[in-house]
């Protein structure tokens, strides 16, 4: 179902509240009307979800295969002081190989920082640059 991307509610609708009903009715359809355009497709992270989308790039060191890789650390500002819950990779550009399935493991918070730290990104190739799309939340 498609949603109207307006909705406006006016004073004739409630011919017998006329004399109070407009000081309702204008709030109410501007939030009513913001919430359409946000369900309508206008929404994202940044906006609507305690989070961060953040785009890294590095390279792999030539034994990454054997575990050794390079934390990346990512700042963290938590609004409402909520912890991060998740970190989510999204986009994975590679310069010479094609991308398997990556995840981010063995992240960490560090509330004296406020920083998130990612230890170790699985499904990479060694010696390789990548830049990373991550979504935390």
């Amino acid at each position: 179902m498609k949603l109207d991307t307006s909705f406006t509610l006016t004073e004739e609708n409630f011919p017998q509240q006329a004399s109070w009903i407009g000081n309702l009715l204008g709030p109410l359809s501007n939030r009513i009307n913001s919430i359409l355009q946000a369900l309508s497709g206008n929404l994202s992270i940044g906006d609507n979800v305690i989070g961060i989308v953040q785009q890294v790039s590095f390279t792999t060191s030539a034994t990454y295969n054997t575990g050794t890789f390079t934390a990346i650390r990512l700042n963290w500002i938590p609004g409402n002081r909520k912890l991060p819950q998740t970190v989510l990779v999204g986009k994975v550009i590679a310069t010479t190989v094609p991308t398997t399935a990556v995840t981010a493991h063995n992240w960490t918070y560090d509330a004296q920082s406020s920083a998130i730290i990612v230890n170790y990104v699985s499904g990479l190739a060694n010696s390789t640059t990548y830049t990373i799309t991550l979504e935390c939340k």
